[in-house]
C-alpha cells in the first residue's frame, strides 16, 4: 500500500513538473523500468533489477505483458537467492500467460533451487492420479523429469501432453524440449 501511495505521489509529481497537459504512458514507462531492469539484471545489478521490475509491474498490473515482468523479476530474485519469491512470481507469470515454457522451466529451476522439486513433482503426480488428463501437471512432471535427468519419463510426460494439447501453441516448445533430449 505504501509503495504504491509512493508511486501514485512521484508520478504525480513528474505531471506537476512536466504541466498539467502532459500525459504519462503508463504501458510505455512500465516497458522502459522492465528495460531497464533486464539491463542491471544482465550487468549483475540485481537489487536494482528488483526495484525496476517491481515499479514495471505497478505501472501495469492488469497487462498481458505483466506475465514477463513478473518472469523478470523472478530471475533477479533467483539471482540473491530468494527462491520463494522467485516461486511465486514464476507462479504469478503462468497464471497471466501460461504460453510461454520459458514460464515452466523458470518455476522447475526455481523449485530445484529451494530444493522443493521432489515435494513439486509428488504434488502434480497426485493431481494426474486424481484426473489423468490434467495437461498442466502432465507437462510440469515432465519438465521436472528432464531437470532430473530422467528422459526417459520425461519423454513419456510430454509426449502425453502434446497429445492432449495438440492444438496449443506451448505444443510446439515441448516438442523442441523433446528433441533436444535425443
Amino acid at each position: 500500500m505504501m509503495k504504491r501511495l509512493y508511486l501514485i505521489l512521484m508520478l504525480t509529481g513528474l505531471l506537476f513538473l512536466q504541466g498539467s497537459a502532459s500525459v504519462i504512458d503508463l504501458s510505455k514507462n512500465a516497458v522502459l523500468h522492465n528495460q531497464r531492469g533486464v539491463v542491471n539484471l544482465q550487468d549483475g545489478y540485481y537489487f536494482e533489477a528488483v526495484q525496476e521490475f517491481k515499479i514495471a509491474i505497478a505501472l501495469k498490473p492488469d497487462a498481458a505483458v505483466t506475465a514477463t515482468f513478473y518472469s523478470n523479476l523472478g530471475l533477479a530474485y533467483l539471482k540473491i537467492n530468494k527462491y520463494k519469491w522467485a516461486i511465486d512470481c514464476f507462479e504469478k507469470a503462468l497464471a497471466i500467460n501460461p504460453n510461454f515454457l520459458e514460464y515452466y522451466l523458470n518455476l522447475v529451476q526455481a523449485h530445484k533451487s529451494n530444493g522443493s522439486l521432489d515435494n513439486l513433482l509428488n504434488q502434480y503426480k497426485k493431481e494426474i492420479a486424481a484426473n489423468s488428463d490434467n495437461s498442466n501437471a502432465i507437462l510440469m512432471c515432465g519438465l521436472i523429469m528432464k531437470e532430473r535427468g530422467q528422459y526417459s519419463q520425461a519423454k513419456k510426460y510430454l509426449d502425453k501432453y502434446r497429445m492432449l494439447e495438440s492444438d496449443v501453441i506451448l505444443s510446439n516448445a515441448v516438442k523442441r524440449v523433446i528433441d533436444d533430449m535425443k
